[in-house]
């Protein structure tokens, strides 16, 4: 391949909250091993730490034939800075910074000095604001529903403390420890129920895998219409908090007891399926007659046709008498009959007597 591999760095800013991991991008354009070779990364407009000033190069991170040189190294990058060694055999030697902080804001420059080339990455830390949902949502009674609620930028809250709240509800006297009504309550990956409204506990959770995302949604299950109101997911340590509006349908009767089993509307929309299903049926079971009286009609026009073939065969071979045979046996027939029709009858009279010598013989 020819032509030189140039460094590419990013050119959108990265972002990120404060306490977070990231990785800082820089890699060569084609694949290269870069194991034995001298790596920099340094952030523009550092001085160097007066210990250790070598030269007018300030390293986050000094790398040179496998070994990290943290001689030249910013004290506050030594041990929260490493790349990744499978990577840089394929020419990525994309840094990682760990627990950022707002100190780590600023410019980063990646470069192999012996190359003489280099690539520029630009690091924003800022506090990541909770995200909860500026439209109310909408369930109805008897369903579960998520309350959503999330950190601007990805962050790992499983070892945080989080709270959700329902606006102007009085803490539960059995369970008083503050003025806070607590719905919810997460502290680094335990759910505290002992300071929790009874009617949540069983009916709440989060979702962990969720949880190491900076999402710190809510699920409650099977809904009442007491649930309705404003909600208030917080990070209390971060005096971080969103508000989420859940909205219960009541239905038309408009109180908040259950909706009445019956009415007209599912009543009529009963019937409309009932009836619509039943013409289905009915159609399916046309059809089906239909279908096999045209199987039966083919059958039979199948048979007679066979049979009509087969008798032209046995005329053909002699076997079966001619049309002509058939015509003078018919037309004898017909004469012997009407002989038999035109013969007049003996003349019905008293019968003989017997003879006087034959009645002597008895």
């Amino acid at each position: 391949m020819t032509g030189e591999s140039r460094l590419i760095g990013s050119d959108d800013p990265i972002m990120v909250a404060p306490g977070t991991d990231v990785i800082l991008p820089c890699r060569l354009e084609f694949e290269m091993d870069l194991v034995n070779k001298t790596i920099e990364w340094s952030k523009a407009g550092e001085k160097t730490e007066p210990a250790k000033r070598k030269s007018l190069k300030t390293y986050v991170f000094l790398y040179r034939r496998g070994i990290q040189i943290t001689a030249m190294m910013m004290q506050s990058y030594i041990q929260r800075t490493s790349m990744f060694d499978d990577r840089l055999s394929r020419g990525d030697m994309s840094l990682k910074i760990m627990n950022v902080t707002f100190e780590d804001n600023g410019i980063y420059e990646c470069s192999l000095p012996r190359r003489q080339q280099r690539a520029k990455v630009q690091l924003v830390v800022s506090e990541s604001r909770l995200i909860g949902s500026d439209d109310p949502i909408m369930v109805a009674p008897g369903t579960d529903v998520i309350l959503p609620c999330r950190l601007q930028f990805e962050m790992d809250l499983v070892n945080k403390t989080i709270e959700w709240s329902k606006v102007g509800e009085k803490t539960e006297p059995a369970k008083r420890k503050s003025l806070k009504t607590y719905v919810f309550l997460y502290r680094r990956g335990i759910q505290i129920t002992a300071m929790m409204m009874q009617s949540y506990i069983q009916r709440t959770s989060m979702f962990d895998d969720r949880l190491r995302r900076g999402d710190m949604s809510l699920k409650i299950m099977n809904v009442t219409f007491e649930d309705n109101g404003i909600y208030e997911c917080s990070l209390p340590r971060r005096q971080q908090r969103a508000k989420v509006q859940l909205v219960v349908n009541r239905g038309q009767c408009g109180s908040s007891a259950d909706p009445p089993l019956f009415s007209w509307t599912k009543l009529l929309s009963s019937s409309l399926l009932f009836v619509f299903y039943n013409v289905l049926l009915v159609l399916f079971v046309h059809k089906y007659r239909l279908w096999t009286r045209a199987q039966k009609d083919a059958e039979r026009w199948r048979r007679r046709r066979l049979t009509v073939e087969t008798s032209r065969a046995l005329n053909l071979c002699g076997w079966i008498n001619s049309d002509e045979d058939e015509e003078e046996e018919e037309e004898e027939d017909e004469e012997e009959e009407e002989d038999r029709i035109g013969r007049p009858s003996p003349p019905l009279g008293p019968l003989p007597e017997p003879d006087q010598a034959d009645t002597n013989q008895y």
